[in-house]
């Protein structure tokens, strides 16, 4: 019968370090040339890849752990993204000093801005609430659901019990005179898009 000869694949010498020329064909039966060189090559090529799949496991592993930090990096990259459940002002404290502590909560000490910014409006009523989170008291009404509660309540639930209210910023009025005239460039847009009644009236709101 024919023989032909046909070359027999060349892998990578980086990755396997296999390297047989030639493989002797018939109709009926495959033979290697060489059968000791062949192998002595897979069984080099056959350590080396059980090196490599442990290299690669090994930074798996490493990648592994990476990614269980990733929301700490992420927070001391960027800073947290949680919003104040009221206002929505996003937290300003840095989670890295004691994370995971009964300390560790939200707070925006770079003040909170006005409850109409989250689209917040009166109760039983579509004019929109320019008060804001620095200015209530305990036992100040709410009405949530359309049930009747008070802030001090509301403190206690959650989201708002992962917050932190106590601490206000000692120049609130400097900060708060920054989110009225942010107010007056974007508080129609928000309004119209909540179907609210649009105002200005700051000094009623914060002593209502």
């Amino acid at each position: 019968s024919k023989l032909r000869v046909v070359p027999f694949p060349s892998f990578d010498k980086n990755e396997w370090q296999i390297e047989v020329k030639k493989v002797i064909l018939n109709e009926d039966e495959t033979k290697i040339s060489r059968i000791s060189n062949f192998l002595h090559c897979l069984s080099e090529s056959l350590k080396r890849a059980a090196e490599n799949f442990e290299k690669k496991s090994s930074k798996l592993k490493n990648l592994s752990i990476v990614s269980k930090e990733k929301p700490k990096y992420k927070i001391s990259a960027i800073g947290c993204l949680e919003k104040c459940p009221n206002c929505h002002r996003i937290c300003d404290v840095d989670h890295n000093d004691k994370p995971g502590s009964p300390e560790d909560l939200h707070a925006c000490h770079r003040g909170h801005q006005h409850f109409g910014f989250a689209g917040i409006r009166y109760h039983r009523s579509k004019r929109v609430c320019l008060e804001h989170c620095s200015s209530q008291k305990d036992d100040r009404r709410w009405y949530k659901g359309g049930e009747k509660t008070t802030w001090g309540k509301m403190k206690k639930e959650h989201p708002m019990n992962q917050w932190d209210y106590s601490g206000m910023p000692g120049d609130l009025a400097i900060k708060l005179g920054r989110f009225k005239e942010a107010w007056k460039f974007v508080g129609r847009a928000i309004c119209e898009k909540h179907k609210l009644d649009y105002h200005e009236d700051f000094e009623k709101d914060e002593q209502s």
